[in-house]
């Protein structure tokens, strides 16, 4: 009975724990996940070589495009009117 005890200790001991190879499965796992997610959001170069802008680089450089839009209209508006 006693080793019928010990054995079921030792076994919840060691179970209750991660083990080295978990802990790499799972820092693995994210090291992939964020290979794959991150250039999407800091930009980078896809699979044909293209370069990708970062969302926040995009969005800013289509607001400048939109202001020189507005600058040139209204340059054109001011031009018109005298």
């Amino acid at each position: 009975m006693d080793k019928r005890s010990n054995r079921n200790t030792a076994w919840r001991h060691r179970s209750a724990a991660f083990h080295l190879v978990e802990l790499l499965v799972v820092i693995a796992v994210i090291a992939i996940l964020a290979a794959i997610i991150l250039p999407r959001y800091l930009g980078g170069h896809t699979p044909n070589g293209k370069v990708v802008k970062a969302p926040i680089t995009a969005a800013r450089d289509v607001e400048c495009r939109s202001n020189l839009a507005q600058l040139r209209q209204a340059i054109e508006m001011e031009r018109q009117s005298s």
